[in-house]
């Protein structure tokens, strides 16, 4: 399941299955395109546990680049 987060443009992923979760983020992935290129930042995928992941666009990632890491 994707849902916004409120407090900045980015999605909240959950999932049971791990092609769930892949196709889930995907699709975060591509929504906060648009944003981070607006403000010149690459995106950030961050696992918060099993299953569960967040997808926002970063200052500490360079524009046009999407980096992954354990939260």
């Amino acid at each position: 399941m994707i849902t916004s987060i409120e407090s900045e443009p980015g999605f909240h992923i959950t999932g049971d299955t791990q092609s769930k979760i892949d196709d889930e983020l995907t699709t975060a992935v591509a929504l906060a395109q648009e944003p981070a290129l607006r403000q010149g930042r690459g995106i950030l995928i961050t696992r918060t546990g099993h299953g569960s992941y967040t997808v926002t666009p970063s200052p500490e990632v360079p524009c046009g680049e999407t980096m992954e890491r354990r939260g």
